[in-house]
């Protein structure tokens, strides 16, 4: 898989949900306790948009992770500028999402107007809470924030994994 700039992962991304995301059938915090999964066999990597590319895909046949009640700390986004590196600050991302969406669940579930922004109960914003418009959403924040660039590193995952939350 060659995916070169933040261009490349967004059309990645639409053929990645044409091909897989009709079959998932999970919540959007299972998905993403796959990707944690999946992001710590790579913590020695170098992360380009290849590697973010195969990580997202490998998470659609991956079995979450158990939820871990320590996760329960993550209970608001990481700063990028107090992270210890950026793997730290991609892995704190996803607890803290993972966390979020899974105390929100059973009152989102009911609000059919989420999708026009919600304040999770931890005080913090959601616009996207299916698996499609997570992923579209982060790829396209990348681009329009980054531009078509080529420098991917944990940071950028980490920026990514936040648009998929917050952007519109």
């Amino acid at each position: 898989m060659n995916i070169a700039t933040s261009v490349d992962l967004g059309a990645f991304i639409q053929k990645l949900l044409q091909t897989k995301g009709s079959q998932y059938e999970h919540s959007l915090e299972s998905y993403l306790r796959s990707l944690y999964t999946n992001v710590l066999l790579h913590e020695n990597n170098l992360m380009s948009y290849s590697l973010l590319g195969e990580l997202l895909e490998a998470s659609f046949d991956t079995l979450p992770s158990d939820y871990d009640e320590h996760w329960n700390r993550y209970n608001r986004p990481p700063s990028p500028d107090t992270a210890a590196n950026g793997f730290m600050y991609a892995k704190e991302v996803l607890l803290f999402q993972i966390y979020d969406l899974r105390e929100m669940e059973r009152q989102e579930q009911e609000n059919k107007y989420r999708f026009l922004g919600t304040i999770s109960r931890t005080n913090h914003t959601w616009y996207n809470f299916d698996i499609f418009s997570y992923l579209e959403c982060g790829a396209s924040g990348l681009e329009d924030h980054l531009g078509e660039v080529t420098q991917c590193d944990w940071f950028t995952f980490g920026k990514f994994l936040e648009l998929g939350r917050l952007y519109e």
